[in-house]
């Protein structure tokens, strides 16, 4: 047959198919399911099913459902047909789910019912190993974009959650039923396409709270199938073999459980940090609903209290993680330089981190089933604030400080460590420790004072990296900096100035720099009742001196502020403001990338003007930065094409700050 011939011939079959009525297809389907009966050849039947039915933009919404109907009939009447070919199934009918747009309820949804009828058959009845293949196949590789008749993303995302609803009712349909010795194979592999979803939803909010109710599903009610009698095994052989499967299948569920709330919380916290701290500062102890999360997601609630019904001992887990978070830290030369120390300390974090992989259900070795050890802590302090019962967490500020480096730091490293939700953990616990201070203050100066200088500033680093990580979580944000400004009202003067000096020379990010500015004009302009050198002057203690240091007259208070402003910080200050008036104004236009960080110096400069009055360098940078904003403005004027309101307002600002300081 020449060329030409066979493509004519070609174009024939596919227009005759193209002609062919549904109730054609629907004799031809029907015919093919008897046929597969009676020869035994499956592949055969499967083979028209794919080349009818792959692809379902060929007929009418309509004619899908009497497809659909037809098939379901089918597979109802023909037992055999079910187990030899139903493995094929799921792959073809996942694609009718989506339609032109969501219908309510979900039942009048079009194909919906049918698929619904076909899936319960292949469930009962169908090969359940290969069903189970498939369907985590199935779970693992579709995607919310799959959709393609619609635009709206919420829509899309509805019908992406009836089809991992449809695959994971048959994944636990055919965990159920299987026939097997080893059941534990078979829900690892569930677990891990599980997990994939779960990856694959984390950074969707509608989507993390639907697979947030599905995995505490699947895990609540997992049931283990009946175990097969095999002739060849001995009843001992048999019952070690249970044992084991048994314990098997408790741990995968236990680091599931575990595990999956660290991923769902990798960029959305709980806001413990946030909540707690607004608790705190209402004064209101008898509000017992301030945990916001709790109200609005039950789900969140129900999965803790599930991980208690498999016998997690969270509170063992959170003091084995203290105990070992502080032997962490032990071992090193705190006298040695403190970069050098600083890089050996982060060495040692990020080697454990990869070690111990406190993050996943497996240990670091990658062989050993383990509990989620992030999972758990974030699970804990969960339940704490679910109950109100924030009191019973038993942490002091030393504590949070190593287990903060410990959580924090590797995601400092590498990015992909970064969890949102254990940094607004390590928040909150530090507000719990601060709050079980308040009864003595001292109580708090005295801890921070025996910390080493090295591991505080490592400490407020992770506050900052907070601070930025969570920039678009004002709540986070707003509790995080709260912290560390009050945590710095407690440490010792010099160490708290040079670390936010050494921030604002070196730190990269300037919305960071803007919001220590802000910190620092607190801590200078701020006054408190006494000074911390005479509250308490550890050097002078004498272990051995039974009667104690000379308390100080009752009667006396010294007003000071919390960093006073000597010459030389003074001098410091300038400098920076200095260079950033000089990265911030060039050739006459304005850097909006550096534009904050100099309205905030300038915020501080006014606050601290009657300090600086008779400074000359100050005088000098006042009148440098007014010669330039005038330059910059004039530009602007003359200008015959106008540079936009940002530039013209951002000048606006300048000016208004640089009036301030003339006054």
């Amino acid at each position: 047959m020449s060329e030409d011939n066979d493509s004519a011939t070609h174009s024939e079959s596919e227009s005759t198919i193209e002609e062919l009525e549904v109730g054609g297809v629907i004799r031809i389907l029907e015919q093919a399911a008897e046929d597969a009966v009676e020869s035994k050849d499956w592949l055969s039947y499967s083979t028209v099913l794919d080349y009818y039915l792959s692809d379902r933009e060929k007929y009418t919404t309509k004619e899908q459902e009497q497809l659909l109907n037809s098939l379901a009939q089918s597979l109802s009447n023909h037992k055999d047909l079910v187990y030899h070919a139903g493995w094929d199934i799921p792959g073809l009918l996942i694609g009718y789910i989506d339609q032109d747009r969501v219908s309510a309820p979900l039942r009048t949804l079009p194909c919906l019912s049918q698929i619904m009828k076909c899936f319960e058959t292949l469930a009962l009845q169908g090969n359940h190993k290969e069903l189970l293949l498939k369907g985590c196949e199935l779970l693992t590789s579709i995607k919310v974009e799959d959709h393609t008749y619609i635009d709206e993303v919420s829509e899309k995302n509805s019908y992406y959650q009836i089809k991992v609803h449809c695959l994971i009712e048959l994944i636990n349909s055919s965990l159920r039923n299987i026939q097997t010795l080893y059941p534990s194979r078979f829900l690892a592999m569930a677990v891990t396409a599980l997990f994939n979803v779960i990856e694959y939803c984390k950074d969707e909010p509608v989507l993390r709270t639907f697979l947030m109710k599905r995995a505490y599903s699947f895990a609540r009610d997992y049931s283990a199938p009946t175990l097969v009698d095999v002739p060849d095994l001995s009843e001992e052989e048999l019952n070690k073999i249970k044992e084991d499967e048994a314990y098997l299948q408790r741990k995968l569920l236990r680091g599931f459980v575990t595990q999956f709330i660290c991923i769902l919380s990798t960029k959305f916290p709980f806001e413990m940090s946030s909540d707690y701290a607004s608790y705190l500062a209402s004064g209101d102890r008898s509000n017992d609903d301030w945990f916001h999360i709790h109200q609005s997601y039950p789900a969140y609630g129900r999965t803790s209290e599930l991980v208690l019904a498999f016998d997690i001992d969270l509170q063992q887990k959170l003091d084995a993680y203290v105990t070992s978070s502080h032997e962490l830290f032990q071992g090193f030369d705190y006298k040695e330089d403190q970069d050098e120390l600083t890089a050996k300390i982060f060495s040692v974090i990020l080697k454990d981190h990869e070690t111990n992989a406190s993050n996943t259900m497996l240990d670091g070795s990658g062989e050993k089933l383990t509990d989620s050890i992030d999972g758990c802590l974030l699970l804990y302090s969960y339940l704490q604030c679910a109950r109100n019962s924030c009191d019973e967490i038993n942490l002091t500020f030393n504590d949070v400080l190593v287990c903060t480096l410990r959580s924090v730091v590797p995601a400092m490293l590498n990015p992909v460590y970064l969890n949102c939700g254990l940094q607004d953990m390590v928040v909150f616990w530090a507000w719990v420790a601060l709050n079980k201070s308040q009864d003595g203050v001292k109580s708090l100066k005295l801890e921070i004072s025996t910390i080493s200088s090295t591991l505080l500033k490592i400490y407020y680093q992770c506050l900052l990296f907070i601070t930025l990580t969570q920039w678009q979580i004002s709540g986070v944000r707003s509790a995080t900096l709260t912290l560390f400004t009050k945590l710095l009202t407690h440490t010792h003067e010099n160490i708290a100035y040079e670390f936010i000096h050494d921030t604002l020379e070196n730190f990269p990010h300037e919305s960071i720099k803007g919001a220590v500015i802000g910190v620092l004009k607190e801590l200078m302009t701020k006054e408190r009742t006494s000074s911390m050198n005479e509250e308490l002057d550890l050097s002078k203690l004498d272990v051995k001196d039974k009667k104690g240091p000379q308390l100080p007259p009752r009667a006396v208070k010294v007003t000071n502020k919390y960093l006073a402003l000597t010459n030389e910080r003074a001098s410091d200050l300038l400098k920076l403001v200095d260079t950033t008036v000089d990265k911030t104004i060039v050739n006459k236009r304005l850097n909006q990338e550096t534009f904050g960080t100099l309205v905030a110096y300038l915020n501080l400069l006014v606050a601290l003007k009657r300090e600086l009055k008779d400074n000359a360098e100050f005088e000098k940078l006042v009148k440098k930065t007014t010669q330039l904003v005038d330059s910059a403005e004039k530009e602007i004027r003359d200008e015959k094409e106008s540079r936009g309101l940002t530039e013209k307002n951002a000048v606006g600002i300048l000016r208004v700050s640089l009036d301030r300081l003339n006054v």
